[in-house]
């Protein structure tokens, strides 16, 4: 499947045509938590796609400071890289600690970071990489009510993975997953956070799991 963020525009709205119908009329009856940020480039997904560990995320959230990672030349350009899956020193390009200020940076180091403590940041930011279910930021998710045509990329590196045989841990949303990838609903190397409020990736929300996260991280 071809990668339609290569189209993503160079000024915004960030929205890629086929998708902003949809985002207009949203935007146009919510409120303000559910707004769509369309003046913020998307990350649909995060890290190098071939990844053998795959986090499954709801959406980017939102914070007035976002627009930090816009401004900065570099945290674009690696923004933008991310998008059409080019080789970063950091795959998992939140992880860079040149980014280090952006809000999205430190949310991902909060959530990964027994693992960053257990075995470094460079083999984490190689070795997971996360798809998000929608691609668009928000403060709040909100359901457009039908899927749209972004979000079916996303659903094909989530097949992908299981192809391989990846490691696909849910952190939020796991319905809305098995809903439109049914293959996870059976899919033996599924293994979900027991806490999805609090989606650290951790030996208390994964106590099964973990020890096999970090040997692959390891390997």
């Amino acid at each position: 499947m071809d990668n339609p963020w290569r189209h993503v525009p160079q000024q915004p709205p960030y929205v890629l045509p086929p998708d902003l119908p949809a985002v207009t009329s949203f935007n146009q009856r919510v409120g303000e938590d559910h707004q769509i940020h369309p003046e913020l480039l998307p990350q649909p997904y995060f890290g190098d796609p071939t990844a053998p560990i795959v986090l499954l995320n709801l959406n980017p959230g939102f914070s007035e400071h976002d627009h930090l990672l816009l401004d900065d030349p570099l945290g674009q350009a690696l923004s933008r890289k991310n998008l059409l899956h080019q080789p970063m020193d950091y795959p998992f390009f939140l992880l860079d600690p040149r980014i280090a200020y952006a809000p999205g940076a430190k949310w991902w180091k909060a959530r990964l970071g027994a693992l960053i403590r257990l075995v470094g940041v460079e083999a984490v930011a190689h070795k997971i990489c996360c798809v998000e279910y929608f691609p668009y930021h928000s403060r709040k998710y909100g359901d457009l009510g039908h899927i749209i045509e972004s979000q079916r990329y996303g659903f094909h590196l989530v097949e992908q993975a299981i192809e391989r045989r990846a490691l696909i841990v849910p952190m939020r949303s796991r319905r809305f997953w098995c809903e439109q990838v049914p293959r996870l609903s059976t899919y033996n190397q599924l293994h979900a956070c027991s806490n999805r409020r609090r989606p650290y990736i951790s030996s208390g929300n994964l106590s099964a799991t973990f020890p096999t996260i970090e040997h692959i991280l390891r390997s």
